[in-house]
Formats: structure tokens, C-alpha cells, sequence
């Protein structure tokens, strides 16, 4: 009954919302038919006559998380070809980085509409499908498990919102279909079986991002970026990574708030989603600060005066940006949207600070904020406040640091034990 419900909702969604949807995103420039007609021939060609591993992720995070496991599979693995889908321009733009050498195709996952499914599944034919986290799509399981593809779903996490699945007996029917499911936590172990999974494929495998071959920065590329923006290596940097609509002005305001006891107090603000950039400008452009972006910065060469803040609007430099910070900020958090991965930055050995809105990465928050390295903060005053204080004590700030490394290092391992569960069903 929930498969037909299911399915009568996506037709109605297919001849109202659906053609919104497209013509928005041919407005913004992003692609729409690989979303609907998947690879080309041509491009399945080149995966013919090998069993095949499909790979399904959300975006960023979850691409991310699919890298790392991915070193590990193609070493079980290796002959095995690689199809690896994901629902957004930036995840694709975050694969074709990191996992081009190791995936044979890289495109978009079919909105899950009965028909593109059970076309896209008849044009691939995948041997098994790799779920990252908390991709749970109704049609992609029942098709594939008629296909009799074996279905995994890895790093598995579910928030609150999963009461409202369970409450309508969404998912009943078809959490049946997965073969194994290695979850972050007791809790989303237990939250997956409420939701319908089979107890005894359901494992608690840890949090694969405490694996990520996060870059090591040195001091030399540090120093560099720095005077680039005629910045001295011990002033005042706050990172705020990974920020929302709604969540730049209140990280501003903060800054505002701190140039009050510190005016040499630089900002580095990384969007979420950098195609949001020219909104933030606009919005930047309004206020007294002065600001550059880093695509505007050229290559080798040192700004004539310090701004205020610098937008960074190009891929791949999170690292380096939480590296050459006092202290860095993980956003989604001071807005409600649940976060994101508070762990690269503790990496590169940062005290974290974040909103009250951390649902999805609730282990490590509780993790960090144990070891006393991760802070809550509920607004722009409770923000700067933090900062403020550890930038005036460097001793205790660097000890943090070190110690918040630490806690990232000690809980590894979840991708060898997930790889090992895998291969008793792959």
C-alpha cells in the first residue's frame, strides 16, 4: 500500500512541482536532462561485461564519505567497475576531484520516479548499490531488490525527523530490501530498526569522516596565504565554514562585535553552496566592511591593503582556510538546518564553535564537547564572546587544538570494519 501511495504522490509531483523545478534550473544554468536520462550510451560502454558497484550520495558530505571507503573497496574490489550518482552540481563537482581516477562514471541520480528508476536500473544493471547515510529511496529499493541487486547502506544516520516516517509506517516495507546497513551510532541503529530494517543487518560501524584523509597544511603554504592578504600570522582569523542563507549576517554581526576589542580581526566566510557568493557580495557590499573574494585574488600576488573579510568562493581550500584560523565556525548550525562535519576542522587543530541546530552531527558534537574543544553558541554576541576569549589566551587555544586533533585521530577505523561487513555480503 505504501509503494502505491508512494508512487501516485511522485506522479503528482512529476505533472505540478516537477516542470517548476526544471525550468528553474535551466534558468540557473544547471544541467537537467542527465538527471532524467542518466549516461549515455558511450559512457556505458565503457563499464560493459564487469560487475558493477553503484554508488549513491547526497552531496559534499556524503561524496566525501564515499572517497574514502572507495580507496578501500577498489582494494577488495579491484576489477569491479564504479558507477557513482549523487543529487547535486557542487557533490559533482566534489567527485570528479576526488574519486575520478577511482570511479569509471560519474553523473546525477534519477529523481526517484518509477519510470527513470526502472530505466536507469535497466541501462546499468548494477550488482550492488552503496546507500551513503541517509539516501532511503522507496523506488530505487524496491526496483533494484527485484533486479536482485545486493543493497548496502554505509555511515547510516537518521535525525529526529525519522518519528514522522515511522508514525505513517513510511519505510516499512521497504527497509526489508536492504541487505546490510553499518550505522554511525547505537542510536541510529535503533532508530533504523524502528523505521523497519531487520535487526541483524543493522551494525554499528562508527562515523566513516573520522577516516578522511583530511590535507595536511604546512607552514609555509599558511604563511603565504596569509601575507597574500597582508595578514600577520597572529592575528585574529575566525573561519566560518559551510554557512547558510541567514547565517553570514549573523556571522558579520559577530565580527562587528569582536572589532571592538580586536580592529585587526579578519573573517574568512566559506558558503555552504558557493554559488550563493554573488548574493553574500551584494550582501557584504551593504555593509562597512571591506572585502575580497577569492577569485578575485590574483595568483601570486599581495593585495595593497588588508580587508576586513575574505569570501571564499572556489573549491578544495576548506583545509587551508580552518588551518591559518584561531578558531573556526561550522555553520548550518546557527540557522535550523542541522549542521555539517565538525571534524575537518578539528583536524587541523582548531577549538570548533557551532549553533544550537547540530542534529545531524550530534556524536561528534558530543565527542568534541567532552574532550572541551567544541562550543555552542546561540547568537552573535555568545560567538564573539568565544572568540574573543581564546584568541586573548594563545597557550590554552594551541593546547585545544591540539587536543580537538586528537580526538579525531583516536576514533578511527570505521571504514576498515564497514569494508570487512561488506564483504560478506558483496
Amino acid at each position: 500500500m505504501f509503494h502505491f501511495v508512494y508512487n501516485l504522490l511522485i506522479w503528482l509531483i512529476t505533472v505540478t512541482i516537477f516542470p517548476i523545478v526544471l525550468l528553474q534550473q535551466k534558468l540557473k544554468g544547471k544541467p537537467i536532462l542527465p538527471f532524467l536520462f542518466g549516461f549515455t550510451k558511450k559512457e556505458l560502454a565503457s563499464v560493459s561485461g564487469r560487475k558493477i558497484l553503484w554508488i549513491q550520495a547526497a552531496s559534499v558530505g556524503e561524496t566525501m564519505v564515499a572517497t574514502r571507503l572507495l580507496q578501500e573497496l577498489k582494494q577488495v574490489f579491484p576489477e569491479d567497475a564504479v558507477v557513482f550518482t549523487c543529487n547535486t552540481v557542487t557533490g559533482r563537482a566534489a567527485a570528479e576531484r576526488a574519486i575520478r581516477k577511482t570511479a569509471d562514471l560519474i553523473g546525477y541520480f534519477p529523481f526517484d520516479h518509477p519510470w527513470l528508476v526502472k530505466r536507469f536500473l535497466g541501462r546499468i544493471k548494477p550488482d550492488y548499490l552503496l546507500l551513503i547515510e541517509t539516501e532511503l529511496w522507496p523506488n530505487v529499493l524496491t526496483y533494484s531488490k527485484r533486479l536482485g541487486v545486493k543493497i548496502a547502506v554505509v555511515n547510516g544516520r537518521l535525525d529526529k525527523s525519522y518519528r514522522r516516517l515511522q508514525k505513517f509506517g513510511f519505510y516499512k516495507s521497504v527497509m526489508k530490501f536492504i541487505d546490510f546497513i553499518g550505522v554511525q551510532t547505537e542510536t541510529d541503529r535503533e532508530r533504523f530498526i524502528q523505521l523497519g530494517a531487520v535487526p541483524s543487518k543493522v551494525h554499528v560501524t562508527g562515523n566513516l569522516k573520522f577516516d578522511f584523509d583530511y590535507p595536511a597544511i604546512s607552514e609555509n603554504v599558511k604563511k603565504e596565504f596569509l601575507e597574500s592578504l597582508s595578514i600577520t600570522k597572529n592575528a585574529p582569523v575566525l573561519t566560518a565554514a559551510s554557512t547558510h542563507h541567514g547565517e553570514e549576517e549573523l556571522v558579520v554581526s559577530a565580527l562587528e562585535i569582536v572589532k571592538r576589542e580586536l580592529p585587526d580581526a579578519f573573517l574568512i566566510l566559506a558558503p555552504r553552496h558557493i554559488e550563493r557568493a554573488g548574493e553574500i557580495a551584494r550582501m557584504l557590499s551593504e555593509s562597512n566592511l571591506k572585502f575580497i573574494r577569492r577569485t578575485e585574488m590574483a595568483v601570486e600576488a599581495k593585495i595593497s591593503a588588508k580587508p576586513d573579510l575574505l569570501l571564499l568562493d572556489t573549491f578544495g581550500e576548506l583545509g587551508l582556510v580552518y588551518a591559518v584560523a584561531s578558531l573556526a565556525f561550522v555553520g548550518g548550525s546557527l540557522v535550523p538546518v542541522g549542521g555539517h562535519n565538525l571534524l575537518e576542522a578539528a583536524f587541523q587543530e582548531k577549538i570548533v564553535l557551532y549553533g544550537p541546530y547540530l542534529h545531524n552531527f550530534r556524536e561528534s558534537k558530543e565527542l568534541l564537547e567532552k574532550a572541551g574543544v567544541g562550543f555552542s553558541v546561540n547568537d552573535p554576541a555568545e560567538l564573539a564572546e568565544r572568540f574573543v576569549y581564546f584568541h586573548k589566551n594563545p597557550e590554552l587555544r594551541e593546547n585545544l587544538g591540539k587536543k580537538a586533533k586528537q580526538v579525531v585521530i583516536a576514533n578511527r577505523g570505521a571504514t576498515a570494519k564497514t569494508v570487512e561487513l561488506l564483504k560478506t555480503i558483496f
